[in-house]
């Protein structure tokens, strides 16, 4: 009996727990995708959205499941309460700053290491030990890495692009 009583307990509840995410994807027109997409969404992001065939480019104001205020940037306007139901197309803007800092930092720093390691000691009378080549290695790559970090952020942030959302790519 006390079994019974558990497993009983436990399906009330994953079902308490599950029942607000259903009701949200019922909200959103019956498409848990896009209801994902909106609850992804923060005030101030650049989106792009198309409604009933007509696309628009403009600010998020702000989002529930089943609307989404929006500031078009073509002209000085309120947002407008568009339905999530007729929304059909969701775009946001994603930059690649972190993606060409990371790559800036990895080559420029590999680079900066190599060359560190190379020209230790190229001055000196005698050739250096092992370690203190890598100490030089060391602080070459490390200040390769700084410097690759900002000019690959900055070239990143420039090669930005529009993500589909809404539908998503099968």
């Amino acid at each position: 009996m006390s079994r019974q009583r558990s497993a009983c307990m436990v399906a009330a509840a994953l079902l308490c727990l599950a029942l607000p995410r259903l009701g949200a994807a019922q909200e959103a027109g019956a498409n848990p995708e896009l209801a994902a997409a909106m609850q992804a969404l923060r005030p101030g992001h650049l989106v792009r959205i198309s409604t009933n065939g007509v696309r628009d480019t403009g600010r998020v104001g702000l989002v529930s499941s089943n609307q989404l205020a929006f500031r078009p940037r073509r002209r000085m306007a309120p947002a407008e309460a568009v339905p999530a139901s007729s929304i059909d197309s969701l775009w946001t803007w994603r930059s690649n700053a972190g993606s060409g800092a990371l790559i800036g930092a990895s080559i420029v720093g590999g680079l900066g290491a190599f060359m560190g390691y190379a020209v230790a000691g190229a001055t000196l009378d005698y050739e250096p030990g092992g370690s203190s080549k890598l100490g030089a290695a060391a602080a070459v790559g490390i200040a390769g890495g700084l410097v690759g970090t900002l000019f690959g952020g900055m070239i990143g942030s420039v090669l930005s692009h529009w993500t589909l959302v809404h539908p998503s790519r099968p």
